[in-house]
């Protein structure tokens, strides 16, 4: 994505990382124009069973609680799903799909992960084909 000029700056540091929403706007109608079935049910998982994220709730002595992440006001549909492949990549790599640690874990919830899983990596595969820049670096071998 950041080759394919698809870049922010981060805070108020000179950190980057990729810009989700300006390719988001730049391939807007082209997600919602996919006919694919594979894509049609990923997105429609995602939308319908859309992953919670952890949020801070001061009353709780382990100071988190799951809850619901909705689209914000001014977010495109485009936006909103790529938002939404994001908090799964986040809940993954950054450990929020775990429950507290006392609470017991959840039957099905492995499944859910794959099944959440498995819908962004379709989601991403058609992403990278919306983009010439984008699917070349991707592709990129050497």
């Amino acid at each position: 994505m950041k080759r394919a000029h698809f870049v922010k700056k981060v805070g108020k540091t000179n950190n980057t990382g990729a810009n989700w929403n300006k390719f988001a706007n730049k391939t807007s109608g082209q997600l919602a124009a996919r006919t694919d079935t594979d894509f049609i049910n990923a997105k429609k998982y995602l939308l319908t069973a859309p992953p919670r994220q952890q949020k801070v709730d001061a009353a709780e002595s382990m100071g988190w609680e799951w809850m619901p992440h909705d689209p914000q006001g001014t977010e495109s549909d485009e936006q909103h799903l790529l938002r939404l492949v994001r908090d799964v990549r986040n809940n993954l790599f950054h450990g929020g799909k775990y429950p507290k640690p006392n609470d017991d874990l959840l039957d099905g919830r492995a499944l859910r992960n794959s099944e959440l899983l498995e819908a962004c990596l379709t989601i991403l595969d058609t992403c990278r084909s919306l983009d010439a820049d984008v699917k070349k670096y991707f592709e990129q071998t050497s």
